[in-house]
This record gives C-alpha cells, sequence and structure tokens, in this order.
C-alpha cells in the first residue's frame, strides 16, 4: 500500500475508533494500545471489527481480537484483507 492509502487507512481507523469510544481522533495514534491507552473492552472490538468489515467490505477473523494489541496492529490486519 503507497502512502497516501496508509494515510487513509490510519485516518478511517482513527474515526472508526473514535466515533465508537467517543473520544477525539488527535488522541488516537498508531502507538495508542487497544486496552492500555484507549481502554477498548470486547463490546467496543466488536463493534469497532464491524464497522471495518463495513467500510472496507472485509471479513475478520473474530479469533485475532486478542492479537490486535495496537491501533497499527489493526490497521496491519486490515491492510492484509484490503
Amino acid at each position: 500500500m503507497n502512502r497516501i492509502g496508509e494515510y487513509i487507512m490510519l485516518k478511517s481507523l482513527k474515526e472508526i475508533i473514535s466515533r465508537e469510544l467517543a473520544i477525539h481522533p488527535s488522541k488516537i495514534d498508531e502507538g495508542s494500545r487497544m486496552i492500555d491507552d484507549l481502554n477498548v473492552d470486547r463490546a467496543d472490538m466488536l463493534n469497532i471489527v464491524t464497522d471495518l468489515e463495513d467500510e472496507f467490505d472485509i471479513i475478520i477473523d473474530y479469533g485475532k481480537l486478542d492479537s490486535f494489541v495496537t491501533v497499527q496492529d489493526l490497521e496491519h490486519y486490515v491492510e492484509s484483507k484490503i
């Protein structure tokens, strides 16, 4: 994926996370830890993943949810599915 594509992906991901968690996108970066920094719980993660599936027309393996430690982990996974 080129730099523009990576930027768009991260922007979309941040918008989805910020909408779900009701926080400003500027508080989210690639290194943000889903649980420790953003306080994402299981229900939040399921909602985020569902929104990502709809946004990018992909299927996410729900068995991998625990492997998404950081925003970047989730970003790379979504990129691999596109």
